[in-house]
């Protein structure tokens, strides 16, 4: 994982993030993304071979991505709701949320488990 810095390039081109890494940009499409998080200070931007760490926040973040494809899935984490392969019940009402072709899982809230049914027509 490299430091970058994140360039908002304007409302009209939503289906990437571009990221500044060693001084070239890298344009990570929409699909490619697994998930975001936030980890202290930083923004990680998670893909099926590397990750990307930002200083943009969460919230920048979900105002950017397809609403109906990114969920916020805890307070410090969206999720690419395309890459999900299984979502499964844990101790005490909790869930993690499994990627596709990678070896990742995170929490789901349990407030946001209702909207997440919600949004998948369960």
């Amino acid at each position: 994982m490299t430091s970058d810095k994140t360039i908002y390039m304007g409302k009209q081109l939503q289906n990437f993030i571009a990221v500044v890494r060693d001084e070239e940009v890298i344009l990570i499409k929409n699909e490619e993304i697994y998930y975001i998080e936030k980890i202290g200070r930083k923004s990680y931007i998670h893909t099926k071979n590397d990750s990307f760490v930002t200083s943009k926040t969460i919230s920048y973040y979900e105002n950017r991505l397809c609403e109906n494809c990114f969920f916020r899935c805890y307070r410090s984490c969206i999720v690419n709701l395309i890459k999900v392969k299984k979502i499964v019940p844990q101790i005490n009402y909790t869930y993690n949320i499994y990627f596709e072709d990678i070896n990742q899982h995170v929490p789901l809230s349990r407030d946001r488990i209702k909207q997440l049914k919600s949004l998948l027509g369960i």
